[in-house]
């Protein structure tokens, strides 16, 4: 059990980790979307000037930079009938994508090659913070919710089955830990 207490502490230490570290990204993406929005070009210098979406800042080569547009469902956590702000890296691929749409906001950040890494969810039902397992696309490595009835912070292993299930609703807590589909602890 004292190997499994370790190895949960050695998660929850990542995954803090990896939270600072979204906050700092989260900082630099509206930092750089301010300042590119910021640097207009003598069209839009005038006070009061307006720029239409869709519509993109690119590259001395024409590569998208920065995209605003609609955004559609899509494998960027998208949500459709929203506005999306999409910045690129050098391979053209969506490396932060800001998301507004009917029910909340989405801001997702993504590894080289467009593959999912981070995404922060806020709707009208609550709020997510994600964490994708870098091995297994699509599955998740840990997950933090805020709903109305109460938190969860759930890890997953390699499998995408729960290892840890810490939760909390009203004035009442769980822990449970699992092995597999099967439940090896639980408090209380």
């Amino acid at each position: 059990m004292d190997s499994r207490w370790v190895d949960l502490e050695r998660r929850v230490a990542r995954a803090e980790r990896q939270a600072r570290a979204l906050a700092g990204l989260v900082l630099v993406a509206l930092s750089g979307g301010t300042i590119v929005l910021a640097a207009r070009t003598a069209e839009t210098r005038s006070p009061g000037s307006t720029v239409r979406a869709p519509f993109r800042v690119v590259d001395a080569r024409g590569n998208a930079l920065l995209v605003v547009d609609t955004g559609e469902w899509n494998d960027h956590w998208d949500a459709p009938g929203g506005t999306r702000l999409r910045l690129f890296d050098r391979d053209r691929q969506p490396t932060a994508v800001l998301m507004a749409a009917e029910d909340g906001g989405d801001l997702s950040l993504d590894r080289t090659g467009g593959k999912r890494s981070i995404g922060l969810f806020a709707g009208g039902l609550g709020a997510a913070l994600t964490f994708e397992n870098p091995r297994n696309q699509g599955v998740p490595a840990a997950v933090l919710q805020a709903q109305p009835n109460g938190s969860a912070f759930i890890l997953y292993d390699r499998s995408a089955h729960q290892a840890a299930d810490l939760e909390s609703s009203g004035e009442s807590g769980r822990l449970e830990l699992h092995q597999g589909e099967r439940s090896v602890f639980r408090a209380p």
